[in-house]
């Protein structure tokens, strides 16, 4: 009887803890972060998109011809998160599109959110406000949104920060990430893999060589999330040969704006893009 009892137990546990798994895999377990916060910039104004979309669009005082940027956030995060990086660009006269993902922010709830959504409620925005193309400009989850925006809609380039190569490392990098084992929950990254979502339309791996737009990727040398060899040395083969790469010494996920020389690589790689300040329209089918 005892030891029926534990059977039952430790099956009660791995179920409970299964559904937590999939939760983690598929939606912001952050969701408890305030939500009481605000986007600094003069001219900050917020909308709203009827699928339940926070977003904020920042007028420059100081605007320079069509200089737009959309900035995506990281996983768990909100728009806040952006506002040190999107400082660079409105320091050059650029205007910003910021908004808050599902389940993040001040954005609507939903059981599940994807980067595939993200990208295409950047676009809704862009298109609500009768923005010109803008540049995208993504970290980690946003990064993820941002190179399939710049894959399927005019931009003028992409900046993609801790950016992944394929779903299926992805998920079992984050289960390793969260001490999770792969040997008791691997088998839902399989299910998520085969539920019919498009996940080809997500993969960096499949996007990055349809952006025509200049790319700049930025990735932490410590990244334990996204490893450098198995995401960011594979990404770099996929690159155009005037795109650019960088490696940020020491920095860890997602942390690469707090490190030496990033305003300067930031500012470099835009001063080419303004030079030449092109419309890359999506690629023909």
């Amino acid at each position: 009887m005892v030891l029926l009892t534990l059977l039952y137990t430790a099956l009660g546990v791995y179920v409970v803890m299964g559904i937590l798994v999939f939760w983690i895999l598929t939606n912001n377990i952050f969701i408890w972060r305030s939500k009481d916060y605000e986007i600094p910039f003069e001219g900050t104004k917020k909308g709203w998109l009827p699928k339940g979309i926070r977003y904020w669009r920042c007028d420059n005082p100081n605007h320079v011809g069509d200089r737009w940027v959309v900035l995506l956030h990281s996983w768990g995060r909100n728009s806040a998160r952006m506002v040190e990086r999107g400082q660079i660009y409105w320091d050059r006269g650029y205007s910003l599109i910021l908004l808050d993902a599902w389940s993040h922010g001040q954005s609507k709830y939903k059981r599940t959110t994807t980067a595939l959504w993200f990208a295409e409620h950047a676009h809704d925005v862009v298109q609500k406000e009768g923005i010109p193309p803008p540049i995208v400009h993504g970290l980690s989850f946003g990064a993820i949104a941002a190179t399939v925006y710049a894959a399927n809609f005019p931009v003028r380039a992409l900046v993609a920060e801790a950016l992944m190569n394929n779903v299926k490392d992805m998920m079992f990098g984050f289960l390793r990430y969260m001490k999770i084992p792969t040997s008791l929950f691997g088998w839902e990254v399989i299910l998520l893999l085969k539920s019919g979502f498009p996940w080809e339309k997500v993969n960096p791996s499949n996007n990055l060589p349809m952006v025509k737009a200049p790319i700049f990727l930025i990735h932490g040398e410590n990244d334990k999330m996204f490893p450098v060899d198995i995401h960011f040395s594979r990404n770099t083969l996929l690159l155009k040969e005037d795109d650019v790469s960088w490696v940020v010494k020491n920095s860890p996920h997602s942390k690469m704006c707090r490190y030496p020389g990033y305003r300067e690589k930031v500012e470099e790689f835009l001063t080419r893009v303004e030079e030449s300040w092109l419309v890359y329209e999506r690629p023909s089918e």
